[in-house]
């Protein structure tokens, strides 16, 4: 099984019997001295599986007593920044009930994993604080909300490659069996990992459930990818059918503009042509009328037949 599926993730780490490995990913990620943690809701719903979008995420509670959450995601959602946020609210407000009070919330902390770039920049791990940047004041410590993108492991420059994050990263997105290994062999708690991961591969029932999730998950992502498709067509085909309507417009307005232009000249050179007419009725000669109005001698010819007629 590859780790970087929720379902094995939660199995590995929302596992009570592997607590060690948990606090060692944790410790990693948080750089903490967590010496206990307790896995909430550590065996998976047996309905799980009808909620094809739901999420298998692993909730715990230290010694310190901060709630965190740790999830695992491969689909890029457009409003994960906000997904993210919302989460967080609910585990935080989920502490408190009536008759009690504000000063009772313990910090809470969202470890999202993410197999795509949500972060425009480098690095690959980010957290985030409630923090006024003008004056460099945190307003609470209550809300930390950690971002790990798989996806920059290997580009990365001027990182430890003993860091025990980094190893945990790669042990969870490890592409083959024999990366698995590797990595596994650097670090005693991670060859846990391993192993335990090789035992719940056997399992048949837990192998079942996870090739329905890895199902579900790849129907899911398909549905998005198709809805992006239909929804950038039919943008393509109003974007079309503006352009044209504007093309329209434009060529209209181009049109009456230039009829503008067009009667404008025609009704210069009707009243060009009038004065003419007049200069000829009071017996002046061409080359002066000519001079005077600027036409040329068959466009005064013209005029001169019309007025002796």
């Amino acid at each position: 099984m590859s780790p970087k599926v929720d379902f094995a993730f939660r199995r590995l780490f929302g596992d009570e019997r592997n607590e060690e490995l948990l606090i060692s990913l944790l410790k990693s990620i948080l750089k903490e001295n967590i010496t206990h943690v307790q896995v909430k809701d550590p065996n998976l719903l047996p309905d799980f599986f009808d909620d094809k979008v739901g999420i298998l995420d692993v909730r715990a509670t230290t010694d310190a007593g901060y709630l965190i959450d740790i999830e695992i995601q491969l689909t890029d959602y457009a409003a994960m920044r906000e997904r993210v946020l919302f989460y967080w609210s609910r585990l935080f407000t989920s502490q408190i009930v009536c008759g009690e009070r504000y000063c009772d919330l313990n910090k809470t902390i969202s470890i999202v994993i993410l197999d795509y770039e949500l972060i425009k920049c480098d690095g690959f791990h980010f957290c985030f604080h409630l923090i006024d940047p003008v004056h460099s004041i945190t307003l609470t410590d209550v809300l930390e909300i950690h971002v790990l993108e798989l996806t920059k492991l290997y580009h990365l420059k001027g990182q430890d490659k003993d860091d025990l994050l980094i190893s945990w990263m790669k042990f969870i997105n490890a592409r083959s069996l024999e990366e698995l290994q590797m990595i596994s062999d650097a670090n005693p708690t991670i060859k846990k990992a391993y192993h335990a991961l090789e035992v719940l591969s056997h399992n048949e029932e837990a192998r079942r459930l996870y090739e329905a999730r890895e199902i579900a998950l790849l129907d899911e992502a398909l549905k998005m990818q198709s809805a992006e498709e239909k929804g950038r067509e039919e943008g393509k085909a109003i974007g079309k059918e503006e352009g044209e309507a504007l093309g329209l417009e434009k060529g209209e307005a181009i049109g009456l503009e230039k009829g503008k232009a067009l009667g404008k000249e025609e009704g210069i050179m009707l009243g060009v042509q009038e004065t003419a007419k007049n200069l000829v009725s009071l017996g002046m000669d061409d080359a002066t009328i000519m001079k005077a109005t600027g036409l040329d001698a068959a466009t005064l010819k013209t005029l001169r037949d019309s007025v002796s007629l």
